[in-house]
């Protein structure tokens, strides 16, 4: 007999005297008790007394461990993918309030990520979970449960297969034995646990000899095989090894500031190099990678978000210095530990620091710079592209980067890209000044740019939502309306408001000069790329760093991106249009839509006409005629 819940409506003492009576009845059988009047734990369930209402939610011990089954370990499939769902389902059956609920699947939810379960399948359980109503989970129901013929085996990673091969033979069986209830709901494929390390290292019983007479019992030791041993003395290794890992953090740090770090003001670049280079431009713009008047303004306009309170052990970073940090780190893409030793100041703060300017540049300098675009913004951006690209209605061209980054754990191959390496997607869309209208972060690398752009909030509020989009309006010397669209690459669909070029095959010369003419719009957001990638170096190697601070490292060169174009005015590196412009551009096959082909044959008639085609645009496009013998 062990562990009795009881409800005890009488007083204390009442409650004393009925245990002792207990202990009474018999002397070889003792009980121990344990009451609480407002809260308490009973196997995995906390008992709350609120307002003469019991609650309840869910108890995790203090030295509970996560021992949850790997998601590799030799267990069958549909058991292990099973076992998210079971969990959750007990915890919502224990926990009466909401938040508690959210909590505690929180934490189910990285216990299960550390045990290499994919995100996607808890996420699928999570979800399924949460539309359930709780009061549905304690409702019972019959279920009649068939005749059916077990079959019993250890299970291994053949279990699958035998499954298969007796489910694929099992008519001829039932045929052949048709007066056989039990073979008529086919077979039940039931496992034993497999032998684990444990079962094949730790021997419970010693082999005993009996004695003839006369002689004594000996007890022989039993050989171990060399690959168990090696995986003993492995796990006698680990175990030693985080041994002395606990020792040494439980002997403390050496020093309470480092002497490196002390030094900050005196030999640290914010000590003596800053002010240095404020008296030479160019050296500041090189370090920073814009001017000493662009670089005051912005940290006036942080300077609020940045600043921390001093202490009585110490003093607080300035938002100058946190700024610089940040911006010295996207300018060049150094290590932590590198720009440790140069501003000597902790990697594990530089980490937070850079983690935390990044949030504030998107959070207070994005509404400024790369505001929401509206019907204003877009009529802006399509006059640009008139007046530059010679492109009319063109609201902006849209195309996505692959971010190089390090593979994430427990990632699998969604990062993967067919440029084969591991990337986050930058989609965004750019205007004829070079500069970013809007932006989407965080795609996987393996997802292709068209998917990228239709799921996310960018496709779904920008081409799919045409409600911030301007009305259609005639094209220059015309009175036909046109809608207002984007030009983009051969991977992107062809949509009403998307522009996508035709396909290489069978061009003649008006498909030619369409397509020349989209390029040179397409082109701004490549140059747009190259302008953001040469500035800021950090995106020349991988990032190193962990999934939500890439997607915000990227948001803040964006942002700073447009920032220092708005401030400097300057003009854009040759050498970088040039290679785009350059570019031999594949393109590609696709299924467009019959209002998107529409709009993209009346773009092609009027840039064959009169009112838009330009000098020249046929010059490239006329074949040379053989010379006469």
């Amino acid at each position: 007999m062990d562990d009795i819940f009881l409800i005890w409506t009488d007083t204390e003492t009442s409650l004393k005297e009925f245990h002792q009576f207990l202990n009474s009845l018999d002397t070889d059988i003792q009980f121990t008790m344990v009451y609480y009047s407002e809260s308490i734990q009973f196997l995995d369930v906390t008992v709350m007394a609120i307002d003469n209402t019991l609650k309840t939610k869910l108890h995790v011990k203090d030295t509970d461990r996560n021992t949850l089954l790997r998601y590799e370990s030799c267990h069958p499939k549909n058991m292990i993918k099973s076992l998210p769902y079971s969990q959750m389902i007990r915890v919502k059956r224990i926990t009466d309030d909401h938040d508690d609920l959210f909590r505690s699947l929180d934490i189910m939810t990285s216990n299960f990520l550390e045990r290499g379960y994919p995100r996607s399948l808890i996420s699928r359980h999570r979800d399924k979970i949460c539309d359930i109503p709780r009061e549905k989970l304690f409702e019972t129901s019959k279920q009649h449960r068939p005749k059916i013929i077990p079959f019993i085996s250890t299970y291994n990673e053949l279990s699958g297969d035998i499954s298969r091969i007796m489910n694929k033979h099992w008519p001829i069986l039932k045929g052949s034995y048709e007066h056989i209830e039990e073979l008529n709901n086919g077979p039940l494929m039931s496992y034993r646990r497999t032998q684990n390390f444990r079962d094949r290292l730790v021997k419970t019983k010693v082999k005993e000899w009996p004695s003839q007479q006369g002689q004594q019992v000996v007890l022989r030791p039993i050989k171990v095989r060399r690959r168990h041993m090696a995986a003993l003395m492995q796990i006698v290794h680990n175990v030693i090894r985080r041994k002395r890992i606990r020792e040494e953090h439980a002997r403390g740090r050496r020093f309470w500031v480092h002497p490196i770090n002390v030094l900050r003001y005196e030999r640290g670049h914010i000590g003596h190099l800053y002010d240095e280079l404020r008296r030479f431009p160019r050296k500041f713009y090189e370090f920073c990678r814009m001017s000493i008047p662009a670089f005051d303004a912005l940290a006036e306009i942080l300077a609020v978000h940045l600043r921390r309170h001093d202490t009585v052990m110490r003093n607080a970073i300035s938002p100058v210095e946190r700024l610089l940090i940040t911006l010295r780190f996207l300018a060049t893409g150094e290590s932590y530990s590198s720009l440790h030793l140069q501003f000597r100041v902790g990697k594990s703060t530089i980490s937070g620091i850079v983690r935390c300017t990044c949030q504030v540049i998107w959070q207070y300098l994005q509404p400024i710079v790369m505001p929401s675009p509206s019907r204003e913004i877009w009529l802006q951006v399509a006059a640009g592209f008139q007046s530059v690209a010679n492109f009319p209605n063109c609201i902006g061209a849209v195309d996505g980067k692959h971010v190089r980054v390090q593979q994430p754990p427990r990632s699998g191959s969604q990062y993967f890209n067919y440029k084969k390496y591991f990337s986050v997607v930058l989609m965004a869309v750019a205007d004829a000044s070079y500069k970013f209208v809007a932006i989407d972060v965080g795609a996987y690398g393996s997802t292709g740019d068209s998917r990228a752009l239709l799921t996310s909030d960018l496709g779904k509020q920008i081409l799919l939502d045409q409600v911030t989009l301007p009305p259609p309006q005639p094209l220059p010397g015309t009175t036909h309306p046109v809608p207002f669209v984007m030009v983009s690459d051969e991977a992107f669909p062809l949509l009403p408001n998307l522009l996508r070029p035709y396909p290489r095959r069978r061009l003649d010369a008006r498909r030619r000069v369409f397509n020349e003419r989209l390029s040179r719009a397409r082109r701004f957001v490549e140059c747009t790329f190259g302008i953001m990638v040469s500035k800021w170096r950090v995106f020349t190697c991988a990032l190193q760093l962990d999934a939500y601070t890439v997607d915000v490292v990227i948001k803040a060169a964006c942002v700073l991106h447009n920032y220092v174009r708005d401030q400097e005015r300057g003009e854009v590196d040759v050498e970088t249009q040039t290679a785009f412009r350059d570019a031999i551009i594949n393109w590609g096959l696709g299924r467009p839509s019959n209002r998107g082909v529409q709009v993209r044959d009346a773009f092609t008639d009027y840039f064959m006409s009169p009112e838009g085609a330009v000098p020249r645009q046929d010059s490239s496009h006329t074949v040379q005629q053989p010379l006469p013998d």
